[in-house]
This record gives C-alpha cells, sequence and structure tokens, in this order.
C-alpha cells in the first residue's frame, strides 16, 4: 500500500489506530479466528485483543515484511518512510455536519494526487494521498480541517481538492449513526 496506509495500520497494530479502522480491523480478524474454529466469537476478540495488547499482531507484521526482502525498520519507526514534499489542507467551506461522503470521489481526489494510476504506464507516488480530519456525521465550521493532501506535485493539489469538496456533503442535521458492519456470513 502507499505509505500513508501502511503507517495507519501500523498505528492500528500500536493501539493507536482510527477508532473506525480498528474496530473494523478487531471484527475481521475475530470472525477469520472463528471460522478456522479457534473459539467462540468472545474468545476469538479476547484472542484478538491479548495479540494487539502484547505486541504479537505487530511482530507478525515485521516477520511478514522480513520474510518477503522489506525493510522491517520502516514499521518499526514509520517516520522513516518517504514524505512527501508537499501538503494542503482542505479548509471547510460551509458549517454542518457531514451528512455523507461520495467514497469513490475520494478515491479519484488520492488518485488526482498520484496514489494511483489512470493508466497502467502511470508511476505511483508512494508518499501521496489522503488523511481525513473529520468524517460523516462530524460537526464542523466553517474554516475546519476536512482533510490534509499529499503529493510530490504541488500542481496536482487544485484538481484533488476540487473533486474532494464536490464528494463532501453537508447538512444541518447530524445524519443517523450506521453501523460500520452490516452483517456477517455464516
Amino acid at each position: 500500500g502507499n505509505s500513508l496506509e501502511v503507517k495507519e495500520a501500523i498505528a492500528t497494530l500500536n493501539g493507536h489506530g482510527p477508532e473506525d479502522f480498528s474496530f473494523i480491523c478487531t471484527e475481521l480478524a475475530s470472525n477469520m479466528l472463528f471460522l478456522a474454529k479457534k473459539g467462540s466469537m468472545a474468545k476469538c476478540r479476547a484472542m484478538v485483543k491479548n495479540s494487539l495488547e502484547s505486541g504479537a499482531a505487530l511482530n507478525t507484521l515485521i516477520k511478514m515484511v522480513k520474510a518477503q526482502g522489506g525493510n522491517e525498520q520502516l514499521i518499526l519507526n514509520p517516520d522513516l518512510f518517504k514524505k512527501a514534499k508537499f501538503e494542503r489542507e482542505i479548509i471547510s467551506p460551509k458549517e454542518g455536519y457531514i451528512s455523507s461522503v461520495d467514497t469513490e470521489g475520494y478515491g479519484i481526489a488520492s488518485l488526482l494526487l498520484g496514489a494511483g494510476r489512470n493508466t497502467k504506464e502511470d508511476v505511483i507516488d508512494y508518499s501521496a494521498g489522503v488523511i481525513l480530519k473529520k468524517k460523516t456525521g462530524d460537526y464542523v465550521k466553517k474554516g475546519d480541517v476536512l482533510a490534509v493532501l499529499y503529493t510530490d506535485k504541488q500542481e496536482l493539489f487544485d484538481s484533488s481538492e476540487q473533486k474532494f469538496l464536490q464528494s463532501t456533503h453537508f447538512g444541518v442535521a447530524q445524519p443517523e449513526k450506521r453501523p460500520l458492519i452490516l452483517a456477517r456470513v455464516k
């Protein structure tokens, strides 16, 4: 993955990831253990929690990176990842609740920064991407930072910011909180 995504995964394995992402990861891992018949869901969740708290989960990532010829020092110290040359904050043009977002639009905004490919010949900027500061359901004031864009090419900011803002929808009422997991396949 791009360095921003990998850094978020490392933070999550260290117990410092975003709450929603940490919850999803814990539930996925617990379900995998459950499907492997390692115990009840409660026991599997406890196994995942223990693996995170003991550092075993992070150590497994380090071993995987090392086995594939990667630099495990990047996992131990994510600040060693290459940083984008430029960053820009996206400022909220409105006050209100973020009522919904077009996630495909957010992906395109990231792509426009160089974090992906339009064609197979395109070169990926592994330091490019978007870090969200506000999410659906959050109340924002005009002037609050919604996200931070990262890229090595400053000229890519305007189109990415425009796409991001077009993909962010505001409302006066707080939207109903939806569950992160809708169903589980048994």
